[in-house]
């Protein structure tokens, strides 16, 4: 029995499909998700409040960096505002505001101002942090940016 040829069509969609996975399984595995803007514009800010009051600078940890920012836009997807599970050993600051200029400036003032949330973000032995940051509709609010901030 003689095997029957394949269409083109097919034989073009089976090597599309081929070649992706191909190129896929090339690809190293990402050791976590990148910063993005507005995430290194948070640290930032946060750092220089740091700054101010004699402390280190925080700097980005992979794995909790890519946990914050999944948090961050879990939150914002599904209309929460909750904290999240944490591991031993972090702490978390979570925060939301309409989208408008000096948003971050602003975020880290009320932290700064909260007795709840001032030790997290001024703790003398954090050193690595996840800062998460998603931006767009949210509860009812055209635009808001919803942020996550873990500290270890």
């Amino acid at each position: 029995m003689r095997p029957v040829p394949l269409p083109p069509k097919a034989r073009i969609f089976l090597l599309t499909v081929v070649c992706v996975l191909a190129v896929g399984a090339a690809r190293p595995a990402q050791a976590g998700a990148a910063p993005t803007r507005p995430e290194i514009r948070l640290l930032h800010v946060m750092n220089n409040a740091r700054a101010a009051h004699g402390l280190v600078r925080l700097r980005f940890g992979s794995t909790i960096q890519t946990a914050a920012h999944s948090w961050a836009v879990y939150l914002r997807h599904h209309n929460a505002f909750y904290h999240g599970r944490l591991a031993l050993g972090t702490s978390e600051n979570i925060g939301w505001l309409t989208c408008r200029t000096h948003w971050a400036s602003t975020l880290v003032r009320w932290w700064l101002n909260s007795a709840a949330h001032r030790p997290h973000l001024l703790d003398r032995s954090a050193r690595r942090v996840g800062v998460g940051v998603s931006r767009g509709p949210w509860s009812g609010y055209g635009c808001v940016r919803m942020a996550v901030t873990r500290f270890r």
